[in-house]
C-alpha cells in the first residue's frame, strides 16, 4: 500500500509542471515546493528535515525503527555508513519503497564514495592533494565523486572540509583538510565544490566555524577554540567566506565550543548567536544550515538527545543530521511549536529548503525512480577514468623535502641498488615491482613488528649496496598513536642511515616529519602521505626520474614551511601509467601506456616477459654498455639478435629519441645514436618526422612507430 500512496503522489507533483531535473526555473521549483507542503502535517514537515544512518548489517530492531521511521513519520533523508554495496543499496531500495515522499540518501564521502563503499577507487585525502599547485585537477575530481554518487541516486556529498589545519596534534581533520594555507583551502575547497555541483550532486562546506586548530575530537569531547575574534575572522572563517561568496549548498556546523564567537561557551551547532548571528546574519548566509551529526559526544553529553535536537532547531539550523531518539526529536520540537514558543511559518521555511533540494533533483519529475539497479554495481564501480585521475593526483603530489647533492632522481642504473620495504604488510609491493621496471633493483621486505635485531640483520645484508631505498609503509595518520612510528627502531634506521646513507620514503602524514628530526639524516626523503597502491607506484616513478617533483608541503613542520619541496620539472625517464583507457603498449611524450601487447595470433606480450628481438641494431658489446646504463638487467645479446623485455624496448626507444640521453646520462654516444636513427629513417619515412623500425621478434615482427619531434612511439606486433 505504502508503494501504491508513494506514486500517486509522485504522479501529481509530477503534473505540476514539465521541467527537466535539476532545473534552474525557481518558480517553477517554488511552485513544486509548496504543493508537496500542503500535503504534510506538522509532525511530518518536522521529520522532514531530519535525516538518519543506515547499514544493510543493522540488527532486526534497528531496522524496524528504520522502517517505522520512513513508513510512519515520513523523515526526509538517509545518510549510507560503511557497508557492503549492492547489500546497502538493496536496504536504501526498502526504504525508499515504504517512504510517500522519495528519501534524500546523503553520504558522508570527503575522499569519495570509497569512503562508505570500498568498491569505488579511493581518491587521496585532502592534506595529499594540497601538496598539489592547481586547482584543476581538484576540480575534475568533485565531477567523478558526483558521477560516482549520482548513479546510486545520492545527491548530497558532505564534503569539502574547509577546516585549516595548523595544529600538528590535530586528531580528527588533520589529512582530511586541505592544509595550513588558508586561501589554498578556499581555492581547493570551491574547486571540490563546484565539481560535484556541475554534476548535479549538493554539497556541505565544514566544519564551521572552523576546526583545523583543536588538539580535541568533537566525536568524544568538545573542543574549545580560544582564540580571539580577529584571528577567527582572519584564518578559520576565511574558506567559509569564500565558499558561502560561490553559493555553496549547505554549510555544516561543528560541535565546538568558541568563547570568542559565544561567550558562554556553548557548542556552536546549538548556539544561535553562531548559527543564526553569525553565519546566518553576519555572513550573510542564506543557504542550508546542517548541524554536524547531534550524536557525537561534543553536543551529545551535555543534554538528553531530544533536547539536543531542539537545542540545534531553535539555533537556526534547518537540517538535522542523525539524532538520537528521532521519535523524541520530532515530538519536543511539535510541542515547542504547538506551545507557541516557535512557529510553523519558521519550520515551514525549513522544510522548503529540504523539498527544494528533492525538486531540483528531479525527485518529482515523470519518470523518476529512487530505486537502484543493484544488479551490476561492482562492476560498473571502479571507471578506468577515474583511477587514472587518481594515479595523475598522487604523481602531482609527491613530495622531496630532502635532497643531498641532487641524489634524486637516481643517475646511473648499472650500480647495485636495493629497495627495503620496511613495515611492509600492504602494498610495499607495488613499490617494489615498479622499482624493478626501471632497473635490476634487489627487493626486501620486513613486516610491522619486525625487531631491532631484524634490521641490524638486514643492515649487514644491504652493507655492499650501492644505494638503498627505504620505503617506510604501515604507518598512522594520528598524532596521539605517534603516527605509527616505533621509537627504537626509527632511531636505529636513522643511525644506520647516518652511516651508509639512506633514502627514505615515508608513507604517511608530512606532520610526523616534528616526530622525526633525525630524518636530516637520510641523503633523500620523500613525503609520499599515504599508503595506498597508486602512491606506492608514483613514488617509485620519482625516485628513478619517471616522473617530476612537483608536490609541496601542504603544512608546516618543526624544520618547514608550509609550501616547500625539492623540485625538478621534468622527467628523466619513461614514466609508466598504469591506469589508462588505451590498452594498447605505446609511449606518448615520454610516457608509457599501457602493460602488454596483443599479437596478431592472439598471444599477449607483457611489460615484464622477455622476447626475442632480431636484427642488427648497434655492435654486441656496444649494446652490452647501452643495456647497463638503462637498467636492461634481463636483457641478454647474441649474434643477429637480443632478448629483451616490453619496458626496455621503451627504455631505448626513449633514449633514442632524446639523443642519446636518459636519466641525465649519455647511454647512447651522439655518433652512434644518429648513425642508428639514420638508419631508422632510411627504413621507413612517414610524414613529417614520423620513422618506423621493424624488428623481428620471434613471435612476429614489431613495428615502432616513432615521432622524433613528439616522442611518441607505438609498438605493434604483426605476423
Amino acid at each position: 500500500m505504502m508503494k501504491k500512496i508513494f506514486f500517486v503522489l509522485f504522479m501529481a507533483m509530477s503534473s505540476i509542471a514539465g521541467i527537466a531535473a535539476n532545473t534552474t526555473d525557481n518558480k517553477v521549483v517554488d511552485e513544486k515546493v509548496e504543493a508537496i507542503l500542503k500535503t504534510l502535517t506538522l509532525r511530518e514537515k518536522i521529520a522532514q528535515i531530519i535525516i538518519v544512518a543506515y547499514n544493510s548489517q543493522n540488527s532486526p530492531a534497528v531496522k524496524f525503527t528504520q522502517d517505522s521511521l520512513v513508513e510512519f513519520e515520513h523523515i526526509g533523508g538517509l545518510i549510507v555508513m560503511d557497508d557492503d554495496l549492492t547489500l546497502s543499496m538493496a536496504r536504501a531500495n526498502e526504504l525508499q519503497a515504504k517512504s510517500r515522499i522519495p528519501l534524500i540518501i546523503t553520504i558522508d564521502g570527503e575522499w569519495g564514495v570509497s569512503m562508505r563503499y570500498n568498491e569505488y577507487p579511493e581518491y587521496p585525502y585532502q592534506m595529499q592533494l594540497g601538496a598539489l599547485s592547481s586547482d584543476e585537477m581538484i576540480y575534475q575530481m568533485g565531477r567523478y565523486i558526483g558521477e560516482e554518487a549520482k548513479d546510486l541516486n545520492i545527491y548530497v556529498n558532505f564534503a569539502p572540509t574547509v577546516d585549516v589545519n595548523n595544529n600538528p596534534d590535530n586528531p580528527v581533520i588533520n589529512t582530511r583538510s586541505f592544509g595550513a594555507d588558508k586561501e589554498k583551502v578556499a581555492r581547493f575547497g570551491a574547486a571540490y565544490m563546484k565539481g560535484m555541483e556541475d554534476a548535479g550532486i549538493y554539497t556541505s562546506a565544514k566544519h564551521f566555524p572552523g576546526h583545523g586548530d583543536t588538539n580535541v575530537d568533537s566525536h568524544h569531547g568538545l573542543p574549545v577554540l580560544t582564540f580571539n575574534r580577529e584571528r577567527m575572522e582572519d584564518l578559520e572563517l576565511f574558506p567559509f567566506r569564500e565558499l558561502i561568496a560561490q553559493n555553496v549548498s549547505m554549510v555544516m556546523v561543528g560541535h565546538l565550543s568558541v568563547p570568542a564567537l559565544d561567550s558562554t561557551g556553548t557548542p556552536a551547532s546549538i548556539s544561535k548567536p553562531i548559527v543564526t548571528g553569525l553565519l546566518r546574519e553576519q555572513m550573510g548566509y542564506d543557504g542550508i544550515i546542517i548541524t554536524d551529526a547531534l550524536g557525537m559526544k561534543g553536543v551529545s553529553e551535555l543534554m538528553e538527545p531530544k533536547e539536543v535536537t531542539l537545542a540545534a532547531y531553535k539555533a537556526g539550523a534547518d537540517i538535522l543530521l542523525m539524532p538520537g531518539d528521532v521519535h523524541g526529536s520530532i515530538s519536543i520540537i511539535e510541542d515547542y511549536i504547538r506551545s507557541g514558543e516557535g512557529s510553523e511559518e519558521e519550520l515551514d521555511d525549513k522544510v522548503r529548503k529540504m523539498l527544494g533540494l528533492k525538486v531540483q533533483s528531479g525527485m518529482f519529475e515523470q519518470g523518476y525512480s529512487p530505486i537502484v539497479d543493484t544488479t551490476s554495481l561492482d562492476a560498473n564501480a571502479r571507471n578506468v577514468e577515474h583511477i587514472a585521475l587518481i594515479e595523475q593526483m598522487c604523481k602531482g603530489s609527491m613530495t622531496v623535502v630532502r635532497n643531498v647533492d641532487g641524489t634524486l632522481p637516481l643517475k646511473g642504473l648499472d650500480r647495485k641498488i636495493a629497495y627495503l620495504g620496511y613495515k611492509a604488510n600492504r602494498n610495499a609491493r607495488a613499490f617494489g615491482e615498479m622499482v624493478r621496471r626501471y632497473a635490476p633493483v634487489d627487493t626486501f621486505y620486513l613486516e610491522s613488528g619486525a625487531s631491532v635485531d631484524e634490521l641490524a640483520a638486514m643492515r649487514r645484508r644491504l652493507a655492499d649496496y650501492d644505494e638503498v631505498i627505504l620505503g617506510v609503509h604501515a604507518v598512522n595518520h594520528r598524532p596521539h598513536k605517534n603516527f605509527g612510528i616505533d621509537t627504537l627502531c626509527a632511531e636505529y634506521i636513522s643511525k644506520w642511515s647516518q652511516e651508509q646513507g639512506l633514502i627514505a620514503v615515508y608513507f604517511g602524514s608530512p606532520y610526523a616529519l616534528n616526530r622525526l628530526p633525525w630524518h636530516t639524516n637520510f641523503k633523500a626523503f620523500v613525503v609520499a602521505y599515504d599508503n595506498t597502491e597508486i602512491n606506492n607506484r608514483a613514488a617509485a616513478q620519482l625516485i628513478f626520474g619517471g616522473i617530476p617533483a612537483k608536490g609541496v608541503l601542504p603544512v608546516a613542520t618543526d624544520l618547514y614551511v608550509c609550501g616547500y619541496s625539492e623540485r625538478w620539472n621534468d622527467a628523466v625517464r619513461v614514466e609508466f601509467v598504469d591506469y589508462s583507457p588505451e590498452q594498447q603498449f605505446r609511449m606518448r611524450g615520454g610516457k608509457v601506456y599501457g602493460n602488454a601487447i596483443e599479437t596478431a595470433d592472439g598471444a599477449v606480450l607483457r611489460y615484464d616477459a622477455l622476447f626475442r628481438v632480431e636484427g642488427e641494431l648497434l655492435s654486441k658489446s656496444k649494446m652490452r654498455r647501452i643495456a647497463k646504463l638503462l637498467g636492461m638487467g634481463d636483457s641478454r645479446f647474441e649474434k643477429g639478435y637480443f632478448t629483451t623485455t616490453l619496458d626496455d624496448m621503451a627504455k631505448l626507444v626513449w633514449t633514442l629519441m632524446n639523443n642519446g640521453v636518459y636519466g641525465g646520462e649519455r647511454c647512447i654516444r651522439e655518433g652512434d645514436c644518429e648513425a642508428l636513427r639514420a638508419k631508422m629513417i632510411a627504413t621507413y619515412t612517414m610524414r613529417d618526422r614520423w620513422v618506423r623500425y621493424i624488428f623481428s621478434t620471434n613471435v612476429g615482427e614489431m613495428v615502432v612507430l616513432m615521432n622524433l619531434d613528439q616522442k611518441d612511439a607505438e609498438f605493434v606486433i604483426t605476423k
